[in-house]
Formats: structure tokens, sequence, C-alpha cells
């Protein structure tokens, strides 16, 4: 028998989700993000993040986010979408966005983004589970998508390890929050 998880054999896309309730914007990378239908006419996502954040606390409030799939160059973001809090530090700051046609913001040189309408959530206390119908959609299939495994090998080593250290810090606090 052999140790280890399966889910250590995944190598995900790496989303940033973006949110805006009166002039405040937000965005971090999500936790995790599936599919939620079958029906490929009206397609639902599951978004996963923490309860904590200032993405998430927006969220709440305006009840409608962009999720949108980095390209495979764009592994620089997730030090400003993975590392740093909303609360603190402004994420938008020179970054050329554009917005959906809700006033969502929208990250340039995407693989595309996905507007969406929040129809449930289920607060596990350690995460929360975000249900969301797409309203709108907008795909560039020329670009590849940047997955986990690249993007921590395309990183500085310092924010490689900045990284990590927050998800461990994120780790035991969340020992804490689970319901």
């Amino acid at each position: 028998m052999t140790s280890g998880s399966i889910f250590q054999l995944t190598n995900p896309e790496i989303y940033v989700v973006t949110t805006a309730q009166g002039d405040q914007l937000a965005g971090q990378v999500a936790t995790w993000v599936s599919l939620a239908s079958l029906v490929p006419d009206q397609p639902r996502v599951a978004l996963v993040l923490s309860p904590c954040t200032h993405t998430s606390s927006l969220l709440r409030g305006r009840g409608s986010f962009v999720l949108q799939m980095l390209a495979a160059d764009q592994a620089p973001l997730l030090e400003r979408f993975g590392l740093y809090s909303g609360y603190h530090r402004p994420k938008f700051a020179d970054l050329e966005i554009t917005h959906s046609d809700q006033g969502l913001p929208i990250l340039p040189g995407t693989c595309g983004w996905a507007v969406c309408e929040v129809v449930e959530h289920v607060d596990l206390g350690d995460r929360v589970v975000w249900i969301a119908n797409v309203s709108q959609q907008v795909c560039y299939p020329d670009r590849l998508p940047l997955r986990r495994a690249e993007a921590l090998a395309q990183l500085p080593d310092s924010v490689r390890q900045q990284l990590l250290a927050q998800r461990q810090a994120d780790i035991e606090r969340d020992r804490q929050l689970r319901r």
C-alpha cells in the first residue's frame, strides 16, 4: 500500500475570481472551481473560497462575480491575487482591466472569463461553496491555461515559498474554522 492522496495527482487550472461593490474592487485566486451542471446552454459553476477574504466579503453583498481562467503566461498574477489581501493592498493598481456589462472587473490576457450570478451558497466554516449560474462568457481558445504545477515552477523561489507558507498558515487557521 502506498501513502499520499489521490488529490495530489491533479494539476488544475488556476482561476482568479473578481467582484465589485460600489467603488470597491476585489479579486483572489480561487481555492477550487468546477462545473456544476451538465446542461451546456445553462452552465453553472461551483466556486470555493475562504470566508475570511475581502473578495468573499464583497461577494456576499454583491451576489455576482467574474471567473477568469489564467493563461499560461500569467503566473506573475499569483503573487498579486494569491499572496496579498485586498483589505491591505489594492490588487488592481497598474492593471488595465475592463468591466463586464454589470460593472465587474475583468483581467486582461486570460483564457477567458464568465460572469456568474450566485444562486446558492453553503458555509462550511473554513470555506464557502458558491453555486452560480453563468450569465455571460468569453473564451479565447488559442490561449493555453495556467496549471498549478507549471505556475509554481515559473515563480521566483521567494514568491513560491511565500505562497506555500501562506497556504500552510491558511490550513492551520482553517482547522479551527471547520464545522
